[in-house]
């Protein structure tokens, strides 16, 4: 077997730079993702090979691995996050850098995949402006380098065959664990370990097979063209929409694994390609890129004020990050990768990367504890970045808490346990539940809140991809409401604009969306893009259920979208790397935007005497929308929803008079 290829190396620039263009958001490299699954493999081969080799000559030392690892990794790990500290400490807000600085945390700790599989999708808009978001698969990889030498060494113990036995078992577990796991917990799939062990499995078996030639020349260049094919079908044709990992994940892991397998005794087509120049020094640069591309573009983002990069923006990122690996790569890894790994110089090694570690855990600990340093920044721009965190205060309380579990309660002390409304809706309901529970409090009312994100109180209504959880408790809602008929008043409340429209406005990250209705025997229908239509037709069966047992029903109308994240660009433009805040919206442009989700949500309150519409509109809006208050404060904590400030100063009026009535 052939000691170095670089053919290997090459692979390594096959799975780096679709993961780079993809993130750079250029044209065509929608799927690049699959890239890190294609390093994961690399990964698990390559350690594996070594293992087994220094087994067989009686010379495997766990402290010796692990040192080694800690040079490969920490020195070019460390400059990266101590660099993004000092650019982000320029451009960052508060809360940004507070953010920032607990991802570092985690990441030293090897634990930042856990980090983000609690707090992070990495398909959503926000995760564009992360700066260590990155960090998730370098804790993957840490984590089978602590563990596999562990399982390796028990299980050689009974034979080479038996180790590649329990591997096999292993991928064959792992892969139908993140099958079943990840239409219900695509967080946990993408993330951890469990859920990816079987690529690194794959990579292990491989690197185990019996070192006699299997194949024909031919037949090892057509298994080098399927592979190949393997890898670059999925990273044209996948997105941030297709179902990953699972089984979508099995063609670029195969592919990978056909082209090492392909590649070990014979000069393939695919070989040689990889192995030309430029592919080889691409493959030996690939951690530094993966390590600096990231940051390079999250934080370029966070200046622009945008998440979409335009193209010239996003490849010159993309140029700029080679530039930084190659540097990377001369003066970072390749010195650490000399030093002798004995002696003096390991316990070196070991007390320099504890205290880099320590180093970095401790700034990210400062930033995390001081709130993200805000004494970086001018006061009145402390005070405008401060509106981001003004959100609902009961959000990990009450959001997608189900009426079996307790909702929670607003307004006044209830009395006997009664509840005068129900308010049920997603973020936006969120958003104006302070202005709610003020007015209840006024009016000497008690009321439920019931919701979750981006799920509209319409229960025969479904995004695609479904939201099980979503599914789950609007139908919880409307069996509780069966049951507890003493509940007079249900308001209606979600950014309903977004659903009938279809479409995000304004800068606005995110894809479109795409409805379904579902019908009697419980199955949906097939997508339409008439999502308007589907909207009128499930909200009035909605409002239809809730009325049958003579209850009041307030359907409260949108508030109005920016289009711009206020708090961030407003903040973001005082400072010296900021661009102008966009002009504030005119009436005539909301009227464009959500004229039609406003008169559609009239006529469904229209068909019946016991439902009303509420417009908000006309609390935001003159010749223009505010966006801010008197005192240049931002009424919106982001692109859409309101601050809490902004809820109880505002919407205090207005809903008072819907609890009174229904309370007559």
């Amino acid at each position: 077997m052939i000691r170095y290829r670089t053919d290997i190396d090459g692979l390594r620039a096959l799975a780096i730079l679709p993961v780079v263009l993809f993130h750079a958001g250029i044209p065509g490299f929608d799927g690049g993702f699959v890239g890190v699954d294609v390093f994961f493999v690399i990964s698990s081969f390559l350690i594996t090979t070594i293992i087994f080799r220094q087994l067989e000559n009686g010379r495997f030392s766990l402290l010796d691995f692990y040192e080694r690892r800690a040079r490969r990794i920490l020195p070019a790990l460390t400059v990266m996050i101590l660099a993004t500290f000092i650019v982000g400490s320029l451009v960052l807000l508060p809360a940004e850098m507070a953010a920032l600085g607990k991802s570092a945390v985690a990441t030293v700790l090897f634990a930042s995949n856990f980090h983000f599989a609690a707090s992070q999708d990495y398909f959503a808009p926000a995760a564009e402006l992360s700066p260590l978001l990155h960090s998730w698969s370098l804790a993957i990889e840490e984590q089978f380098y602590l563990l596999f030498p562990l399982l390796m060494l028990a299980l050689l113990r009974f034979g080479r065959s038996v180790l590649k036995a329990n591997l096999g078992l292993l991928a064959v577990a792992s892969l139908l664990l993140v099958t079943l796991a990840l239409p219900t917990r695509p967080d946990w799939a993408f993330y951890l370990l469990p859920f990816r062990a079987w690529e690194f499995a794959i990579g292990a078996v491989l690197a185990l097979l019996p070192a006699r030639e299997i194949m024909t020349r031919w037949q090892a260049d057509v298994l080098g063209a399927v592979g190949l094919g393997g890898i670059l079908l999925p990273v044209a044709f996948y997105g941030p929409e297709t179902a990953f990992p699972g089984l979508t994940a099995l063609p670029p892991v195969l592919g990978a694994a056909a082209i090492i397998l392909s590649g070990r005794h014979h000069e393939t087509h695919v070989r040689k390609l990889l192995a030309r120049h430029p592919m080889v020094w691409i493959g030996l640069i690939s951690y530094s890129l993966y390590l600096w591309h990231w940051p390079v573009m999250a934080l370029l983002r966070s200046i622009r004020g945008a998440v979409e990069l335009p193209f010239h923006v996003g490849l010159s990122a993309a140029v700029f990050s080679v530039l930084l690996a190659a540097l990377s790569y001369r003066f970072v890894e390749r010195p650490f990768r000399r030093i002798p790994p004995a002696g003096h110089a390991r316990k070196s090694t070991l007390a320099l990367s504890a205290a880099t570690l320590s180093l970095v855990a401790g700034l990210g600990g400062v930033l995390l504890l001081s709130d993200g340093a805000p004494w970086r920044l001018p006061g009145h721009v402390q005070a405008v970045a401060a509106a981001a965190k003004d959100t609902a205060p009961r959000r990990d309380a009450c959001f997608g808490t189900l009426p079996a579990d307790g909702l929670c309660r607003i307004g006044a002390a209830p009395a006997n346990g009664k509840a005068d409304f129900l308010l049920w809706g997603d973020s936006h309901a969120l958003a104006i539940l302070p202005g709610l529970d003020k007015a209840a409090r006024r009016a000497g009312l008690s009321g439920l809140f019931a919701g979750r994100s981006a799920c509209l109180p319409v229960p025969g209504l479904r995004r695609i991809p479904e939201d099980h959880a979503c599914t789950e408790l609007n139908q919880s809602v409307l069996a509780f409401l069966e049951t507890r008929k003493d509940v007079p008043l249900v308001i209606l409340s979600g950014r309903w604009t977004l659903s009938v429209e279809g479409t995000r406005f304004g800068e606005e990250a995110g894809h479109d969306i795409h409805l379904q209705k579902i019908l009697r025997n419980g199955l949906p229908s097939a997508p339409t893009a008439r999502n308007a239509e589907v909207v009128e037709h499930t909200l009035g069966e909605t409002v239809a259920a809730v009325r049958a047992h003579r209850r009041q029903v307030v359907i409260l109308g949108p508030v109005p979208e920016p289009g711009w994240d206020v708090p961030v660009r407003m903040a973001r433009s005082a400072l010296t790397f900021g661009r102008p805040t966009p002009e504030p919206l005119s009436r005539a442009a909301h009227v464009a935007r959500s004229g039609r989700t406003e008169s559609l949500l009239a006529r469904v309150a229209g068909r019946d005497h016991g439902t009303r519409y509420i417009s908000l509109s006309g609390v935001f809006c003159g010749e223009f929308c505010r966006t801010t208050d008197a005192n240049g404060i931002p009424l919106y904590s982001d692109d859409d929803h309101l601050t809490r400030r902004a809820a109880e100063a505002l919407l205090e009026e207005p809903l008072l008079p819907v609890l009174i009535a229904a309370r007559q």
